[in-house]
């Protein structure tokens, strides 16, 4: 078209077109069907009749575009007084404007407006009833009318106000803050940021200086200078760098400490560099520091001279100082120590785990050291050193290190352990003794008595503690022990030996030997009395009754329902009731003087049995256990005996005498509930095994299909590496992924195999921990919600291990069988349970009619062992529900 313009305005252009071969103008005549004028007339002639048909059409085109009824923006027409001439259906769904504060009609609102607009078109923003609209004003001057076409910008609006919204909570947030933020554009500075607290730090605005930062480094106290440029120079290499220095401001002259971090970057975008700041008052922090340098000094000249070892730590835990009583006994201060196995060399290796191990967990979490251990000193000798020292914090809580004391404990700890070794001889006698030995004074008032008076007489020691011995006998004792300590006839070397009667702590009254010393102590030649009180109740008693059961043992146990029998020292029948010979299935003519080993034991365990307790009768002691014995028929009977010692006249041992309770039918009973737990147990074991075959399997698969392959990958890129004369980094970088590939697989394959430690990280972090891990996985996608940390104590280690087990069994299953898309798992604990709900989208199954498999046994067989429940959920096409519930921890 413009080419056509030119033609006709220019002579010298339009006589040189006469014969016209521009592709362009070719394209005009066939799109106007001029063709045939083009190639039979001249140029000019063309060229007017394509004028004319230009011109119909853009009169035929600006007819149509003033009435776009289908246009779904408003568009308008007015005349250039303001009245409406013309408005489309979306125009007129706008029944006012919000403009100016105020709410008129379209109509209004053109009238109001058409002064100021030109011949320019103009936009304007305005706010109807409902949207937000920009209005375009178009003059056409030849037909004196304006076309106003409106384009819906309600969704900008509220985008920008959310914008402005976010961008002034941010600087609220920032403002209400301690610290000072900035960030700066080099080129774009109408786009740069400084929080309020700027110009009280720096004594100047920032936006009414040409460089910000350029004043702010005028700032800086000539001390801080050079740490300032330092910190640039690596702000310019890295692009990141934090500096602490001091500034004097510009207004008040006060000086301040700051510390700055700072981030500078390139924005491809808006091709500009961009500066931003993070700038913390630390004043008060360097001022109280350097209060604390100054104290310190004048702490270091009062510790040199003190004869306690002193030494002093940073907030790093590097030690800064030890006084002169330290390094003369240790040759060498610990501040010249290079690090902290040099001090371990002069531990004493029994001492590593207290002096080491436990010191540096108490320095980790910055608590007070009281430890005591040995520690070589420059002569090389072993020394007992008591260690004490405390952390030290500034005002707001900062750590600042330790200060500590050591004191050289060696005697008194070699007097103390001397002591403790003589105290451990005494109460080894004095507990393990089978005399209670006691101390009065020459009135029988106790002193001392040893603890062996417990498990004697039933009385602890505190409880006799100023009683009066003889108030311990029975009355006919008294008689004779009250005049003794009253006319003390004892000489030192002499005793006295006496029979009597105790009287225990139950109340009843029990035989006991005393054996009297006395002992003449002190200055003052103090009278006590040493009394030894053997127990000889079970022997006086045993020596008694013997006299009056033999002859009514027998009457006694011919009537008796349990089995009875009386053997010699040697096992030799002396006596069976008939209770015994039923139980047996002999007669009494056959028990008689036959060896009870001989005719009843069957197998050697129990000879061994029957041998041990005889030793026991030989001692005097009584006894219960259990046998088995070989009947007259042949069959076993199970035994529970009772036996206890017989004696003659004379109080010697002469044999045992036994009560059997036959149980025999109760131990077939009990081995019929045995055989069948065994049943059940073989059963759930057999779950188990086929569940770790499975798991074995599928770690053999892994290792061959994945790992096994990609090793072999690996050994033949290295071959080819090896013919090669020259490195090839293609075919290194190669291997170098492939080993990386690897070395993952082997991680997921070693948590198969071994969980991470739930003793050290515990069942939370631990199942976080499985779950971050299928994170590499695209599908399924994994939802996890978990109880919080300090409910980790409800449930002990090996509870703990089963869950997590249990969880990766139900993902394997999922991931193997199911195909979902995602997987949500909720731990949570309710009462005295752990809820535990697992639910998969995947395919599922018939839960009604399908065999559980192996894992779903294996599951069971878990929760069995812990009183764990487990309800499953789950049909075709509609994923697969676990809801497992497992009891806590009392």
């Amino acid at each position: 078209f413009i080419t056509i313009l030119f033609l006709r305005i220019d002579p010298e252009l339009r006589s040189a077109c006469m014969t016209i071969t521009d592709p362009m103008i070719q394209n005009l005549a066939n799109r106007y069907n001029l063709q045939k004028l083009l190639h039979e007339s001249n140029g000019v002639a063309f060229l007017e009749a394509l004028l004319q048909k230009i011109t119909k059409a853009k009169e035929d085109y600006e007819s149509l575009s003033s009435f776009p009824l289908e246009n779904p923006n408003p568009v308008f027409r007015i005349n250039e007084e303001g009245d409406m001439l013309f408005k489309n259906a979306a125009a007129d769904t706008i029944t006012e404007i919000h403009y100016a504060d105020n709410k008129i009609t379209t109509t209004a609102f053109f009238k109001s407006i058409i002064g100021s607009i030109g011949s320019e078109p103009l936009n304007l923003d305005v706010e109807t009833n409902e949207k937000s609209y920009s209005f375009l004003f178009v003059h056409n001057p030849v037909k004196r009318y304006y076309h106003i076409y409106g384009s819906d910008i309600t969704e900008r609006k509220k985008t920008e106000l959310r914008a402005y919204d976010n961008f002034y909570r941010l600087n609220n947030f920032l403002e209400n803050t301690s610290d000072t933020y900035y960030i700066f554009y080099r080129k774009r500075v109408e786009k740069n940021f400084f929080s309020s607290q700027w110009a009280a730090l720096f004594g100047f605005n920032p936006f009414k200086v040409t460089d910000p930062l350029l004043s702010k480094h005028e700032t800086l106290h000539p001390d801080s200078v050079t740490a300032y440029n330092e910190g640039m120079h690596q702000l310019d290499q890295k692009g990141v760098t934090i500096i602490k220095y001091k500034v004097i401001n510009r207004h008040t002259g006060e000086t301040f400490w700051l510390e700055e971090e700072i981030v500078r970057k390139s924005d491809a975008f808006l091709n500009d560099e961009i500066t931003t700041g993070r700038i913390a008052n630390i004043t008060e922090k360097e001022l109280y520091r350097l209060k604390m340098e100054e104290s310190e000094q004048r702490f270091r000249n009062i510790t040199d001279s003190l004869p306690v070892k002193v030494w002093v730590s940073n907030e790093s835990n590097k030690v800064i100082y030890s006084n002169k009583r330290l390094r003369d006994f240790f040759g060498v201060g610990f501040e010249a120590m290079k690090d902290f196995t040099e001090y371990q060399k002069k531990v004493h290796p029994e001492f590593i785990d207290t002096a080491i191990l436990e010191w540096q967990s108490f320095l980790h979490k910055k608590q007070p050291i009281n430890l005591k251990y040995q520690v070589l000193n420059q002569s090389g000798e072993y020394r007992w050193v008591h260690e004490l020292a405390n952390p030290r914090f500034l005002a707001d809580g900062t750590f600042i290190g330790y200060v500590g004391a050591i004191f050289d404990i060696h005697n008194e700890e070699l007097y103390k352990m001397q002591l403790e070794e003589e105290l451990k001889k005494l109460e080894l006698i004095s507990t393990y003794s089978t005399d209670i030995t006691f101390i009065t004074n020459h009135q029988g008032l106790i002193e001392y008595v040893s603890p062996t008076s417990e498990r004697i007489v039933g009385y602890k020691a505190e409880e006799l503690i100023q009683k009066n011995f003889s108030d311990l006998l029975c009355k006919e004792c008294q008689q004779w022990t009250k005049p003794f300590f009253k006319k003390n006839s004892l000489l030192n070397s002499e005793f006295e030996k006496q029979t009597m009667r105790f009287k225990h702590h139950s109340g009843h009254l029990m035989w006991v030997e005393n054996i009297i010393a006395k002992h003449t102590t002190g200055h003052g030649r103090e009278t006590k009395y040493i009394i030894y009180v053997r127990d000889i109740d079970n022997e006086k008693k045993a020596f008694e009754a013997l006299r009056e059961s033999e002859a009514k043992y027998r009457q006694m146990f011919e009537g008796m329902k349990l089995g009875v029998m009386e053997v010699d020292l040697n096992e030799t029948i002396l006596y069976t009731n008939k209770a015994f010979q039923l139980i047996s299935g002999y007669r009494e003519e056959e028990l008689l003087h036959q060896n009870a080993i001989t005719l009843f034991v069957p197998n050697r365990k129990t000879k061994q049995t029957i041998e041990k307790e005889r030793k026991k009768r030989l001692e005097g002691k009584d006894s219960a256990y259990e046998i088995s014995i070989q009947r007259k028929d042949g069959s076993l009977g199970y035994l529970i005996i009772s036996g206890t010692p017989m004696y003659d006249t004379a109080g010697n041992i002469r044999g045992t005498i036994g009560i059997h309770w036959d149980v025999t039918s109760l131990r077939q009973m009990e081995q019929r509930l045995v055989d069948e737990s065994i049943r059940k147990e073989r059963e759930i074991l057999e779950a188990r095994l086929q569940a770790e075959e499975e798991q074995r399997s599928l770690i053999g698969n892994e290792l061959h299909d994945s790992m096994g392959q990609k090793l072999g990958y690996i050994d033949l890129l290295l071959n080819i590496q090896k013919e090669q004369v020259e490195t090839d980094q293609n075919l290194l970088a190669k291997i170098h992924t492939t080993v990386k590939t690897t070395i993952e697989e082997m991680r997921k394959l070693s948590r198969l195999l071994a969980p991470p430690s739930i003793s050290n990280l515990g069942l939370r972090e631990a199942v976080i921990e499985l779950i971050e891990s299928y994170s590499t996985f695209k599908r399924p996608k994994f939802h996890l919600e978990i109880y919080p940390t300090k409910l980790e104590s409800k449930l002990q280690h090996d509870k703990k291990i089963m869950i997590y087990r249990v969880m990766q069994e139900l993902i394997n299953n999922s991931m193997k069988y199911g195909n979902p898309e995602q997987i949500k798992l909720n731990l949570q604990f309710v009462e005295n349970k752990l809820i535990f709900l697992y639910h998969d989208d995947g395919i599922g199954f018939d839960a009604a009619k399908t065999v559980k498999g192996t894992g779903l046994k294996s599951i069971e067989s878990r929760l069995n062992v812990y009183h764990g429940k487990m309800e499953i959920i789950s049909s075709k096409g509609k994923g697969f529900k676990a809801n497992l519930i497992i009891p806590t921890d009392k």
